[in-house]
């Protein structure tokens, strides 16, 4: 890291360029079944194609993450962040919970609006969760919101408290159990 940070600007950026067209490269020679052998990933074995999903994630986020460092009002893509839920959440929000050892008592149903294929159910445990897809999964707590504001949230780039405060989400039900979920998961 440190001697990717002395080199000039315009050598980082080659660099990256280069380091982009050879992933653009390798995964998009991968026929189908490729896309779904399992790959070594510090979390557990990944299918090639998670790993396609997770760098538009990280492209996602840390565009938002850089505008708002530098003061610029943006949005995270709906589109983007509804075709990444998917994977954020039943992939990569338990190996994050289980790796933190946070988690705890709880079960949350969280949906996107208007989007009856996008909701969950959260069944916290102690340092596990488990999540299913029940988009009329009854929960004490209900959480919806956009899928925008869902991935902010689920990629802890936003609190529930608030995304909640801005007007972005509602949650229904039992407020105390609704104020623990930020303990239980705070975010990768």
């Amino acid at each position: 890291m440190n001697q990717i940070a002395a080199q000039e600007p315009a050598v980082i950026l080659a660099d990256l360029r280069a380091i982009t067209d050879r992933f653009l490269s390798e995964f998009g020679a991968l026929n189908p079944e490729q896309l779904e052998a399992e790959a070594a990933h510090s979390h557990g074995p990944r299918p090639a194609g998670w790993f396609i999903e997770m760098r538009l994630a990280e492209v996602a986020f840390h565009r938002w993450d850089l505008h708002q460092s530098l003061g610029r009002s943006t949005e995270l893509d709906a589109t983007t962040a509804a075709f990444l839920l998917p994977m954020l959440l039943e992939r990569n929000f338990p190996a994050v919970v289980a790796r933190d050892k946070t988690g705890g008592q709880g079960s949350f149903r969280l949906a996107v609006s208007g989007r009856p294929e996008l909701a969950w159910r959260l069944d916290f445990s102690p340092g596990a969760v488990h999540v299913s897809r029940d988009g009329q999964a009854s929960c004490p707590v209900s959480i919806e919101a956009s899928a925008s504001a869902v991935g902010l949230l689920i990629y802890g780039r936003r609190t529930l408290a608030e995304l909640e405060q801005a007007g972005h989400l509602t949650v229904r039900g039992d407020r105390s159990a609704a104020n623990r979920f930020n303990d239980l998961f705070r975010g990768p």
